[in-house]
């Protein structure tokens, strides 16, 4: 059945609202088409759709359904009910679907990478093994889509997250950003991979352009707010050492002439500075500006970030005090080490406890990754019986192109 000019024209109108993401407009102009038109397979399908982005998912799951009833090679139709089984956590449903949906339409990607998807999506971390497989096939069929590299990249980082799968995994990440600049998602997890391993200033780089691409996604904003904190924190160490070092030197040389306590003074001020400056110059200075203006901004607007940058201040001025003043009674450096050190220590434990709440009501409304962000756990299940090879279309770790 054939639509006519009119439904024709409607149709590839809400579609094209629906990619502006302007669902509710779509929802209008579709609707009467739809219960006109139960049995147009692209009609049904297109409905779905909407009804998927209006998070609708059942009567999605019954669009989908009539959809295929009319034409079971529709790829629409196949993709938008296995979003709205995962949508309704029916996982197990999600992956015969979509496995169907393969033997429907064997040649064609984005049914790989959508069960590739579903397979990721169950409890436990879903079968990472059957996820590798199924993205490396849609890496086959379309090389140049960013997102079968991304899908491929959690597979790998979930059968192994150590120095086997590990590589196999960044290359993934890598590539989907090489054939995509703007895929945040992968961008985000790259940086989750290079916190772990240490390189917080590359991380705030890829939170920061995560977020400021991405503006509506809690987990970005998040793990910029994690970062910040990280890189404030390190300043902790430099406190720690200035209490210890200036209060012990403080508290011997008590007895000493003032003459010669300053002197001491002045050198304990002078490294502590120095210390100072090279954290600067080590930590915050090689990121870019708008990275720089970002953390400090988290600093003096976000609960956690800011609790974490006081009690560091306070260590750091206990710090000072000690370094620089010649204090009248020994007993003041213990005070300033006591003062110093528990602040510092109790603001960062509770800065760091705001910033795990605020990841569990991320995750409580879905806006955050189902695995832990910054120190995945293993994968569930054996290593699988393959090795690990380099994805499809992106330069095997070690090997440079060319």
């Amino acid at each position: 059945m054939s639509l006519e000019p009119e439904e024709f024209r409607r149709l590839r109108h809400a579609e094209l609202l629906l990619d502006t993401e302007r669902t509710t407009e779509a929802i209008e102009r579709l609707g009467p088409l739809a219960a006109t038109r139960p049995d147009e397979a692209w009609v049904q399908a297109v409905w779905a759709r909407a009804l998927v982005a209006a998070e609708r998912y059942e009567e999605a799951l019954s669009a989908a359904r009539r959809a295929l009833a009319v034409d079971s090679g529709h790829q629409v139709a196949w993709l938008m009910a296995a979003r709205a089984l995962r949508r309704l956590t029916r996982h197990d449903e999600a992956v015969r679907h979509c496995a169907d949906a393969i033997r429907a339409l064997p040649d064609r990607a984005p049914v790989h990478r959508e069960y590739a998807i579903s397979l990721l999506d169950g409890p436990g971390g879903g079968l990472p093994e059957e996820a590798y497989r199924a993205a490396s096939e849609a890496i086959r069929l379309d090389p140049q889509q960013a997102a079968g590299h991304y899908l491929l990249g959690l597979a790998a980082q979930r059968l192994h997250p150590g120095f086997r799968w590990g590589p196999v995994a960044v290359a993934a990440f890598e590539e989907a950003l090489r054939l995509d600049p703007e895929f945040t998602p992968a961008r985000n997890t790259l940086a989750v991979i290079q916190l772990g391993s240490g390189r917080v200033g590359e991380a705030a780089r890829g939170f920061a352009a995560s977020a400021a691409a991405d503006p509506q996604q809690g987990i970005y904003q998040h793990n910029v707010q994690v970062v910040a904190l990280r890189l404030v924190s390190r300043l902790r160490w430099i406190a720690l050492a200035a209490l210890v070092v200036c209060g012990g030197v403080g508290s011997a040389m008590f007895p000493e002439p003032l003459g010669h306590r300053l002197t001491a003074n002045a050198v304990l001020t002078s490294a502590l500075l120095l210390a100072w400056a090279l954290w600067w110059a080590g930590t915050l200075r090689p990121l870019p500006k708008p990275v720089r203006a970002t953390v400090f901004r988290l600093v003096r607007t976000r609960g956690s970030v800011r609790l974490g940058a006081i009690g560091v201040g306070v260590g750091s001025a206990c710090g000072l005090i000690a370094a620089a003043v010649p204090l009248p009674d020994p007993g003041w450096y213990g005070l300033l080490w006591f003062v110093g050190l528990v602040t510092q220590a109790v603001l960062i434990l509770v800065a760091g406890q705001v910033s795990r709440a605020r990841l569990a009501e991320l995750r409580r409304t879905g806006e955050a990754v189902s695995r832990r962000d910054f120190r995945p756990a293993g994968p569930p299940g054996p290593r699988p019986p393959f090795a690990p090879e380099s994805p499809p279309g992106a330069t095997p770790p070690g090997r440079s192109e060319g």
